[in-house]
């Protein structure tokens, strides 16, 4: 007999002895699981978390300490059990969750003949965002910075706004996040922008030009392009404001980096189309009001949270999620300012709140992580 069938001869024999233990363990397993619906029910009728950290911990220790060597390995496997355990209680808890009730006052279409704001002037890449999702015709306003787009919304001046989330080559724009955060608001829709920036200018001669404008995301998505043209870039709030600044100015050794609307609006000559780095440049906008509104379709989830300071937290968030069968598309962290080296981290899925699957592994979410903050079940369109 060689050596490859005296292993699977060895292995099979261990296997038998496997296979008694598990029919030994799955019964006790059911067992304790029985009991985790217990618990659920005193928590139910007491109103107590369902996350007990303290316990849990005191668990783990006693695991490890009577282990030995294995302590590791035992105690990651009773991590992964108080996880389902916890799991199975919030699936069995009726409780009227934050999210649930956020789900079941969210309107499903948007009002009629809204007030828009976003930010910068007309012609910029938010205005156009903005006319796709609301039609050309909507009363769009623009405002100076996202936080005066906040505030408006915030005093009841419009109804909803529209600001930009990430780009695709520059990455998120985490003054907005922060922004949702502080207001509290929802995200109610999205548009994926298809961004071709140009350079612009008042003379059609390019070897006179030696600075160029721009928001701080354009500077940075044609950085390249501006470095082998040797100009010197300069900072604005706007691309499109950065354009009706350029036409303003007597100076014809600056250009702007701006849409194509934006050039044409304020009387500028194209000098170089396409110009940003990666080719392949998108920007998503979002569209947020104080009052969330969850549309028939609505595919794509925004999250945010803290997780605990302690080892293995975010995977084990993950590892459940995934056993819930939930596609995260997005998610990256964030320090929180006046911490010390604490994150918030931000998640985008793809699903609908209106399932009852998904509404349960929210609930689960919410009752395992820190200032967990439900952002809105939206529709994204393409331009």
């Amino acid at each position: 007999m060689d050596n490859v069938s005296k292993g699977k001869e060895e292995l099979k024999k261990v296997r038998v002895e496997i296979d008694e233990i598990d029919s030994k363990l799955l019964p006790l397993l059911i067992e304790r699981m029985g009991c985790s619906k217990k618990v659920a029910e005193i928590k139910s009728k007491y109103q107590l978390p369902v996350l007990n950290n303290t316990r849990e911990q005191e668990i783990l220790d006693s695991v490890r300490s009577k282990s030995g060597e294995l302590g590791d390995f035992t105690t990651e496997l009773y991590k992964d059990i108080m996880s389902v355990s916890r799991a199975y209680q919030n699936s069995l808890l009726k409780r009227n969750s934050a999210v649930s009730q956020i789900v079941e006052s969210s309107l499903t279409s948007f009002k009629e003949n809204p007030k828009i704001f976003c930010q910068g002037v007309a012609g910029a890449y938010s205005h156009r965002a903005a006319s796709a999702f609301f039609g050309k015709e909507s009363d769009i306003n623009f405002c100076q910075s996202f936080a005066d787009v906040f505030e408006k919304i915030a005093d009841g001046e419009g109804d909803y706004g529209v600001v930009p989330l990430e780009n695709s080559n520059a990455g998120s724009v985490s003054e907005v996040y922060g922004l949702l955060i502080k207001y509290k608001f929802f995200l109610v829709g999205g548009v994926n922008v298809s961004i071709s920036h140009n350079l612009a200018a008042k003379t059609t001669d390019i070897t006179k030009i030696s600075k160029v404008t721009s928001h701080d995301q354009a500077l940075m998505q044609c950085k390249k392009y501006i470095k082998d043209q040797g100009f010197t870039a300069i900072s604005f709030s706007n691309t499109a404001a950065a354009a009706k600044a350029v036409s303003e100015t007597e100076d014809e050794t600056i250009a702007a980096i701006c849409s194509k609307e934006a050039a044409e609006k304020y009387g500028l000559n194209i000098l170089g189309e396409n110009i940003q780095d990666n080719k392949y440049n998108h920007t998503r906008f979002a569209v947020f009001s104080k009052i969330p509104v969850t549309q028939e379709g609505a595919d794509k989830i925004s999250l945010c949270f803290n997780l605990p300071n302690r080892p293995g937290a975010l995977a084990e968030i993950l590892t459940r999620l995934a056993s819930k069968g939930i596609n995260l598309c997005k998610i990256e962290s964030r320090p929180i300012a006046g911490t010390e080296f604490e994150y918030v981290f931000y998640t985008d899925c793809t699903g609908s709140v209106r399932e009852k699957e998904m509404l349960s592994a929210l609930d689960y979410l919410n009752s395992e992580v820190e200032a967990f903050t439900y952002l809105g079940n939206y529709k994204e369109i393409m331009v």
